[in-house]
């Protein structure tokens, strides 16, 4: 386990709480589920560097999906 990763871990597990508060707070069943995605990035991706790019995939993919619906 390295910093990048346990950084990592961190910022995922709060970002990825805070959209699915938000999701469950607006009732948005989007934000829900990106929310519990991002939270669960950290047990599937185990390298540093490949879990900041799923995280930064999915937000992006959050806030597409948020402007077009």
């Amino acid at each position: 386990m390295n910093g990048s990763w346990l950084f990592a871990i961190i910022v995922a597990s709060s970002v990825g709480s805070g959209i699915f508060i938000y999701g469950i707070r607006q009732k948005e069943f989007l934000s829900v589920m990106i929310g519990l995605v991002i939270s669960s990035i950290p047990y599937f991706v185990h390298t540093g560097w490949l879990n900041w790019l799923v995280l930064f995939a999915l937000i992006a993919l959050y806030w597409y999906l948020k402007r077009r619906y």
